[in-house]
């Protein structure tokens, strides 16, 4: 597809040492993958690659929001994401890994545009609900079903404590 075509890097014309790379991403990086969990994404992408003789490491800076709905109060939320990953790409053949994946052929381009979409859900909570900020009432709801506990007696919990277990 080519809206993924500028995250190709190509690794046989960089001389050995460090390089910066800058991506944003839009809704069509997402639909180009035909992601449903983003919705609305706005992300800031900076890889960072050490180019040595034998592999080349890749470091991901991934920053950016995208559009959910709240987990508790169904509201229209955004969440915010910063994360980090590591990858190193070996020179050779082989089976990918989770740490690492093979450069075939270091003359032709590395395409990046997956990593970058696995680590962005990576990146996803599992948890998607308001900051306490922004809405205090989804967590005065919470509240509400969950009451204090440590309020009330429960006479369960009294028959269960005159158990002897000796």
């Amino acid at each position: 597809m080519k809206i993924l075509e500028e995250f190709s890097i190509p690794i046989g014309g960089l001389l050995n040492g460090e390089h910066k790379y800058k991506f944003r991403l839009n809704n069509s990086f997402f639909e180009a993958f035909e992601s449903k969990e983003i919705k609305d994404g706005k992300f800031e992408v900076e890889v960072t690659l050490n180019k040595f003789s034998t592999r080349t490491d890749f470091n991901f800076k991934i920053v950016g929001s995208f559009a959910s709905i709240c987990d508790r109060c169904l509201e229209e939320i955004r969440i915010d994401i910063e994360s980090e990953y590591d990858l190193i790409g070996r020179y050779g053949i082989g089976e990918e890994e989770a740490e690492f994946f093979y450069i075939e052929d270091q003359n032709k381009p590395v395409n990046i545009a997956k990593f970058i979409f696995e680590f962005v859900n990576y990146s996803i909570p599992l948890m998607k609900v308001c900051k306490e900020k922004e809405n205090p009432a989804c967590y005065e709801l919470l509240d509400k079903i969950n009451p204090n506990l440590e309020d009330e007696k429960n006479p369960m919990w009294e028959d269960l404590n005159k158990i002897n277990f000796n």
